[in-house]
């Protein structure tokens, strides 16, 4: 049972262990199995005193459903719903061999392992860019306290020096992911009362928050006074640490504050009687042996668990992206909208698009403006995915505004979003295609990514944005919006060439 269970799962350990190793924000995750063995270590004698009541049936569902949404993550390119089935294999595991009563047990060493899942990338952004936007404003306020003229749009604070960028490595998510692993471990080991479990827990939002806003102000200080070298290098790197630090250290005052008022204001027990009132009576185990039906469903599982890892290891390549033309030859007219300029993004930026080809042109019809963006990838595997507009375009300090849904035509739609900074107003529409769809919504598309992934071996694909500013006067959103939609309706049929259908 355990080497078909490691026959099935070795792969989504290997990528999981891979992500702990260069990814900053879950390097907590190499400590969490450990904690996890060493909390069931403490139950043993528990564990060995409780009653064996095996619920097959529904244990024995979970194993498979654990099986199919290991297929569907590998073949639809989702590798948290992989690791999701691996947390809940172990919980179909413990119900099918000893029941709900042992699961009850073994509850927070399960659960302590879905803290080292790195979640979506379409999660992950969603949590770290409002913290980024926090972090900035916060720290764009302290800065200015101590004198410093400081301007902030969106993630960016322009000092008199530079612009410093409060990347996502500076919004706080590092420390909120490993603070709240923290936080759960010591509210399980250290506390008894609920209360005071929760409230630990639900002080890492702002801990962490407030923590990075220090750092983000003291790099500016820095940069300030004593040059740009001076906020980066080693003193950038070791303020994120020391941060960090004081950060676990407030975690920690708070702790022993929480203790000081229970002892002020509430009655508390002594600690003996706290020791007996964490003791539970067991009753001693008794034997059970399978059954036919319970024999056959663990022989079915097996099977299943085998075929997927042989399917999974024999479909690992076989994805191909179609033959496509390169952004490079897209055209610079269509039809009356001619191109009058090209942009070519800076490799850092290349880099965090992480698109294997883009496009970025400026288009002109009359007196109207648009501008087009388009980002392809191969592939979407392996956590490589679009960057959504709701992310980038409030980063670089515009404002998103009234929302809506077009059609543009019987089976494509986009989205549209009234956009503003200093004055300036335009109107945004954008939409994922490929495979042959135009999607509007994030979710949606990702699902249908998935699907696909499955049925076609295919998650190609690319993000569309088309941007036009809006004129003075009356009437000049509905003039903005007409040219952006003539636009879009332009561009739909040169797309198939460049984003496979």
């Amino acid at each position: 049972m355990v080497l078909v269970w490691l026959a099935a799962y070795h792969d989504v350990i290997r990528r999981l262990v891979d992500d702990w190793r260069v990814d900053e924000n879950y390097s907590h995750g190499f400590l969490i199995p450990f904690v996890s063995v060493y909390a069931v270590w403490l139950q043993r004698e528990k564990l060995l005193a409780l009653p064996v009541e095996p619920r097959r049936w529904i244990g024995g569902g979970l194993m498979l459903l654990s099986a199919l949404m290991l297929v569907a993550g590998v073949m639809g390119a989702e590798l948290y719903i992989t690791r999701l089935s691996l947390a809940l294999s172990l919980v179909g595991l413990v119900v099918y061999f000893g029941g709900f009563v042992w699961l009850r047990q073994l509850s927070f060493p399960i659960g302590l392992l879905l803290f080292a899942l790195p979640i979506p990338n379409i999660v992950f952004n969603q949590i770290a860019f409002p913290l980024q936007l926090i972090a900035s404003d916060l720290a764009t306020r302290a800065i200015k306290l101590l004198g410093i003229p400081a301007l902030r749009e969106g993630n960016v604070i322009e000092l008199a020096q530079l612009k410093l960028q409060v990347v996502e490595a500076c919004s706080g998510i590092r420390s909120l992911v490993t603070l709240t692993a923290l936080a759960v471990v010591y509210a399980y080991f250290f506390e008894s009362k609920w209360w005071r479990r929760i409230v630990l827990v639900a002080a890492v939002i702002p801990i962490a928050v407030l923590a990075n806003a220090v750092r983000v102000t003291v790099t500016g200080a820095l940069a300030h006074h004593r040059g740009v070298q001076a906020a980066e290098g080693f003193l950038h790197s070791f303020s994120g640490l020391a941060v960090f630090v004081v950060a676990v250290g407030m975690l920690l005052a708070l702790a022993q504050a929480l203790n000081l008022i229970e002892r002020l204001f509430f009655f508390t027990k002594s600690h003996e009687e706290r020791g007996r009132d964490r003791e539970t009576e067991f009753i001693h185990p008794s034997p059970h042996s399978f059954a036919g039906k319970s024999f056959w469903l663990m022989v079915a599982f097996l099977l299943v668990m085998a075929a997927s890892n042989y399917y999974l290891m024999n479909s690992a390549n076989r994805e191909h992206a179609p033959p496509r033309i390169a952004f490079a030859e897209f055209p610079t007219e269509l039809d009356s909208w001619r191109q009058i300029e090209a942009q070519t993004l800076d490799n850092r930026t290349q880099r965090e698009l992480g698109a294997d080809d883009y496009l970025s042109r400026t288009y002109l019809n009359g007196q109207s403006y648009a501008y087009l963006f388009i980002a392809f990838h191969n592939s979407q595997r392996h956590r490589q995915t679009f960057h959504s507009p709701q992310n980038c375009i409030p980063g670089s300090g515009w404002t998103m505004g009234a929302y809506r849904l077009h059609r543009l035509n019987a089976n494509a739609e986009a989205n549209e979003y009234l956009i503003e900074k200093d004055g300036v107003q335009m109107v945004a529409l954008y939409w994922y295609q490929g495979r042959g769809k135009l999607i509007a919504g994030e979710y949606r598309a990702r699902l249908d990514t998935i699907k696909d992934a499955m049925w076609l071996g295919r998650t190609d694909g690319a993000l569309v944005r088309v941007i036009v500013p809006m004129g003075k006067g009356d009437g000049a959103e509905d003039v903005a919006r007409m040219a952006a939609l003539d636009f879009s309706e332009k561009l739909l049929p040169m797309l198939s060439a460049y984003i496979p259908n």
